[in-house]
């Protein structure tokens, strides 16, 4: 928790990632490093991206002599084959019996209990830290729900473009009708990039995984009663 604190409180200056991630996409996360080196990869770059992924892999590093090597290095006595299992996730079930393995499921649970812990954070201190700030820097920071937008699409759409410095005179009632007609769920769900399975190269999310049903309480059709009581209590925490 210490290096995964660091990493939210410093992420120019850590990068923090598990092998779960990065076996589950390679690529994606050596984008990732990339970026936070300072030299991200263009479009045109695909292949020098496959080349790494593939140099860098299990079964090319597990194949150079010093990684089958029983040496050690003087300042940690493990031997440079021991780095080198199977490459794969979920190993540990090799080398760990049920009783253990239950032990230490146990303890994690423990201790991210209430973390939220998700890709880009814990969840409540990744809203609250936006919703803090939108109050001490309302002029910068504009701030809303989803359940607050789909109660009163106008009145939020002129709240927005009074933030960003363009405010609509009385008789343009209609050009507002027309932008909350045209960025409507309807609207947008219609078109093809977003029906698309394709995904953008830094978040291996669909596009058409952003539109379900466009209605406050969706969550009831995914979650269970004992999530939702259980959300909501950490919510209301």
């Amino acid at each position: 928790m210490g290096f995964k604190n660091a990493s939210l409180e410093k992420p120019k200056n850590i990068f923090l990632i598990t092998y779960e991630e990065l076996i589950k996409d390679t690529k994606i996360h050596v984008k990732r490093l990339e970026e936070f080196l300072g030299f991200p990869f263009m479009n045109h770059d695909e292949e020098e991206v496959d080349e790494i992924v593939k140099n860098c892999s299990f079964d090319i590093l597990s194949s150079y002599a010093v990684n089958k090597s029983e040496d050690f290095p003087r300042l940690f006595q493990v031997p440079y084959n021991s780095f080198f299992r199977q490459g794969v996730v979920g190993d540990y079930k090799n080398y760990l019996d049920a009783k253990t393995i239950e032990r230490i499921d146990a303890l994690t649970r423990d201790k991210f209990h209430g973390a939220g812990v998700f890709p880009g954070g814990p969840y409540y201190d990744h809203v609250m830290r936006f919703k803090n700030a939108s109050l001490e820097k309302p002029k910068i920071i504009f701030l809303i729900t989803y359940e607050e937008l789909i109660k009163d699409k106008k009145i939020h759409v002129k709240r927005l473009t009074e933030f960003l410095g363009f405010q609509f005179m009385n008789h343009e009632e209609e050009e507002v009708d027309e932008i909350v007609k045209n960025c409507s769920f309807d609207i947008l769900s219609s078109y093809a990039v977003n029906k698309s399975e394709d995904f953008p190269s830094w978040f291996k999310v669909p596009y058409n995984s952003f539109f379900r049903q466009s209605a406050v309480g969706d969550y009831k059709n995914y979650l269970d009663a004992k999530t939702i009581e259980r959300i909501d209590a950490l919510t209301r925490d």
